[in-house]
């Protein structure tokens, strides 16, 4: 058995500066003697002074439960617990307030120059009341022992009067030089005007509503064209309405997770809420399942050759599924590092996101050199349709690029310190990813839609001709083997060749071929 001499436990802790993103806050936590510990909620909006397109209520923050100190001996009256709550100033988040333990008039936190850095602060001092010896046994708290029990209980409302990053600070004064054990069981309420999301969040609710509608409007058009043309329709189109599918329930469900916790006040994370959980396993599939598509459209699947080699199908599958993997480290680690309780917990992130930048950088070489490659093909057969198609595909891909390099190193700078964002906009650093992949998806199916010769495109090869009345004339024929398309069924005024088998169904090309006969 442990035995503790001494007036007192002592309980050597360090300090912390617990920095929450969200919202509802359980308190289970040991206090130190005479240390301080403290809660944040980083910023905050002021009372009625929340953002636009959001309700606009109360902000406020609520202190309720209470806090248990063990004495090893039936005396207490020098032992009290003081609390305060306050608005840091900026380059002071995690400071700690001075005199918060002192009853001399004018040395107090709130003496004039005391804590020139923070504002609005109330402060509140309990004494504890004996309850009586208790038998304590606490791995955690490493006693084992029978020891006098004395209570403190904490009930505060704070109005949060101007926005700006808030602080919620505990401590067990002991006025004889003593250090008690002191174990606090409560509740911190962080509320904005419109809810329990933390102000850096709050925009995700407007953002994955519109983003949700916004895929459903262009997938419904691609729906319609799908419908209309489905006769021709070929995989690369039901891979296409795949991810769009994926897109749309991957929006709906964070806006029904930012919802939830902004109703709830329920905590982002650890654990995570099952809405989370769901979220960030869609997001991560559609992350790898859009650039696996953006992938095999550059290498000239479904447009210009029908079939891809068996050893394409393996490669393209080992990066996705590396990717996948990289993919979730990250975002993982972005919920949980950032609720961490170390101040430079979003700085760590980056070591987790490398992994998912090298991924990016395979994915957007290997459609880079895809697309050289599909392009030089196209030029040297003469397929001008399908050049036009993949020029367009490769402006896009060079403008996602331009973008995606800008918005990688403003990320990369902000969470390494270099470079600081606004809070109130801190959640536009997030979801421009999203908007240059909503962005690069649409274009892609601009440019692959559904069509009558959707088909046609993919399994026949332009026929280029070089007879000059045929130039001068401007219209060309479309010839196929079997004469199944007559001068009424033109492509677009291209003169198309392609094979067929009796029933007027395609016959494939072998595995090494684009769609391009090598006689042409």
């Amino acid at each position: 058995m442990l035995r503790l001499s001494g007036s007192v436990v002592v309980l050597l802790l360090f300090l912390e500066v617990i920095v929450v993103d969200a919202f509802r806050w359980i308190l289970t936590d040991t206090i130190p003697g005479n240390e301080i510990l403290t809660f944040s909620e980083r910023y905050m909006f002021g009372n009625r002074k929340g953002p636009i397109l959001l309700p606009n209520g109360a902000a406020y923050i609520t202190i309720s439960g209470k806090v248990s100190t063990f004495m090893t001996k039936a005396e207490n009256h020098t032992v009290d617990l003081v609390y305060t709550i306050f608005n840091a100033a900026d380059g002071h988040y995690h400071d700690s307030l001075s005199g918060m333990c002192s009853k001399t008039s004018g040395e107090g936190v709130t003496a004039p120059g005391k804590n020139p850095w923070a504002s609005n602060v109330l402060a509140m001092r309990n004494p504890t009341q004996y309850y009586g010896p208790v038998k304590l046994q606490d791995e955690v708290l490493g006693l084992n022992d029978t020891f006098y029990r004395w209570d403190a209980v904490m009930e505060s409302r704070y109005t949060v009067k101007e926005e700006g990053w808030h602080n919620v600070a505990f401590q067990v004064c002991s006025y004889t030089g003593a250090m008690p054990v002191a174990k606090m069981d409560g509740l911190v309420t962080f509320r904005n005007p419109y809810g329990f999301l933390p102000a850096e969040l709050f925009g995700f609710l407007p953002f994955e509503a519109g983003r949700c509608i916004a895929f459903l409007l262009v997938g419904f058009i691609f729906v319609v064209l799908f419908l209309l043309h489905r006769e021709s329709a070929i995989p690369l189109h039901y891979a296409i309405l795949a991810v769009f599918g994926v897109a749309v329930c991957e929006s709906a469900l964070w806006f029904l997770a930012y919802e939830h916790i902004n109703r709830t006040g329920s905590p982002y994370c650890c654990p995570f809420p099952p809405l989370v959980v769901a979220a960030l396993v869609v997001q991560v599939f559609r992350q790898t399942f859009s650039r696996t598509l953006l992938l095999i459209v550059a290498l000239g699947y479904g447009v210009v050759r029908p079939k891809m080699m068996p050893q394409e199908w393996t490669a393209v599958f080992l990066v996705s599924i590396l990717y996948f993997v990289a993919a979730a480290i990250s975002q993982v680690s972005e919920i949980v590092l950032v609720n961490d309780i170390h101040s430079n917990a979003p700085s760590g992130v980056v070591v987790y996101q490398i992994p998912e930048l090298i991924m990016d950088v395979i994915f957007l070489s290997w459609i880079y050199l895809a697309l050289t490659s599909t392009i030089r093909i196209l030029t040297e057969f003469k397929q001008s349709h399908k050049l036009s198609m993949y020029r367009w595909l490769t402006g896009t891909i060079y403008v996602f690029v331009f973008f995606f390099s800008i918005v990688t190193v403003v990320a990369m700078l902000n969470k390494l310190g270099y470079a600081q964002w606004p809070w109130k906009w801190a959640w536009v650093q997030q979801i421009l990813w999203e908007v240059l992949n909503f962005c690069v998806i649409t274009c892609v199916c601009a440019i692959c839609r559904p069509a009558d010769n959707s088909q046609l495109l993919a399994y026949a090869s332009q026929l280029p001709t070089e007879d000059p009345d045929d130039d001068d004339d401007g219209h060309f024929g479309i010839e196929a083997d079997t004469g199944m398309y007559a001068d009424d069924d033109r492509v677009d005024g291209i003169e198309m060749h392609s094979r067929y088998k009796q029933h007027g169904e395609y016959e494939l090309p072998e595995e090494n071929d684009y769609g391009l006969d090598e006689d042409v």
